[in-house]
């Protein structure tokens, strides 16, 4: 007794669609996953004969291709953090923590709780000093831009 081919290709998608799930790679399992549930459901509604192996080959090798050039861009998109969902830290008050922060130096401030990596203005003072407050301007990358609060930028 041989198993069908449309069972072969549906354990095909699955393996692959569980292996990206699982984090075994990037987004390229995704697709021969859906590519061989696409063939499946092909192969099982009599769309392909069961027995053209070639021709199955073929439309699976042709679903990669469409689910790649459909779905790569939008899927990059999604699992890129977004660097916008920061901004909402401008404008809000932080303080030096774990030591002085120096200017043209990265040192630590604590916003909302959190640590985190900043680094003065160029019109900012040499030195701030640890528990001074400052405010943030601008979020760059995972790095605060800080100044003394109440001062001007300039």
């Amino acid at each position: 007794m041989s198993i069908p081919n449309a069972y072969l290709w549906f354990l095909l998608g699955c393996l692959f669609t569980t292996l990206e799930i699982l984090g075994f790679a990037g987004i390229g399992f995704f697709f021969v996953g859906l590519a061989g549930l696409s063939v499946g459901i092909l192969v099982s509604f009599d769309f392909i004969a069961e027995h053209n192996f070639l021709i199955q080959v073929t439309w699976f090798l042709a679903f990669i291709s469409t689910f790649a050039l459909a779905l790569y861009n939008p899927l990059k998109r999604y699992r890129r953090p977004n660097q916008r969902r920061f901004k909402d830290i401008v404008g809000q008050t932080g303080v030096v923590v774990q030591g002085n922060l120096i200017k043209g130096k990265i040192g630590n401030v604590r916003w909302s709780g959190t640590n985190m990596a900043a680094r003065s203005i160029e019109s900012a003072p040499t030195v701030i000093l640890e528990g001074t407050e400052v405010e943030i301007l601008e979020v760059t990358g995972n790095q605060l831009i800080v100044q003394i609060k109440n001062q001007n930028p300039l």
